[in-house]
């Protein structure tokens, strides 16, 4: 939704030079994940390791998953904006999953590099922090942040 909200703004202000505004929602689209998540590193539950066994993990991300779908359709035309927040995670994940495939040579990918970057700055700041990514009762704080970047797209967007 943050993808949704830099796209909207970008074009919003910057419209009348398109390729401009294009470059600025991937270039800010980008710097948001350095912001996000290291906030969701240290007050979500953002387990790393899935729990396939954990009724209430399994729960929350087929609701989450969901949530995310449902986003994805209603808002559709800001395509740019959410490819542009979540590119950090394409690239890490997308290349630590592609290493299987042993013709591309992807063996040195050992790490989430692009996260090791991006994130830093705020990771350094938020130090002192101790966040507890395991506690279910972690959702809370990423629900009312999903809830307030929801409400921000739609007033923002339809009013």
């Amino acid at each position: 939704m943050a993808g949704i909200l830099i796209q909207f703004l970008v074009f919003y202000w910057i419209g009348t030079i398109p390729w401009l505004a294009v470059i600025l929602v991937l270039v800010f689209g980008f710097l948001s994940h350095g912001i996000l998540d290291p906030i969701a590193a240290k007050f979500t539950y953002h387990r790393p390791d899935p729990k396939w066994d954990d009724k209430f993990w399994l729960g929350y991300h087929i609701g989450m998953y969901t949530f995310t779908l449902f986003i994805v359709m209603f808002f559709i035309q800001y395509w740019l904006g959410m490819l542009a927040s979540i590119i950090v995670d394409l690239f890490d994940w997308g290349a630590r999953a592609l290493k299987r495939f042993k013709f591309l040579h992807l063996d040195w990918y050992t790490e989430p590099y692009v996260h090791n970057i991006v994130n830093k700055p705020l990771l350094y700041c938020l130090k002192g922090i101790k966040g507890d990514v395991y506690s279910k009762s972690r959702v809370i704080p990423e629900i009312i942040i999903d809830v307030v970047l929801l409400a921000c797209c739609v007033f923002f967007i339809y009013f």
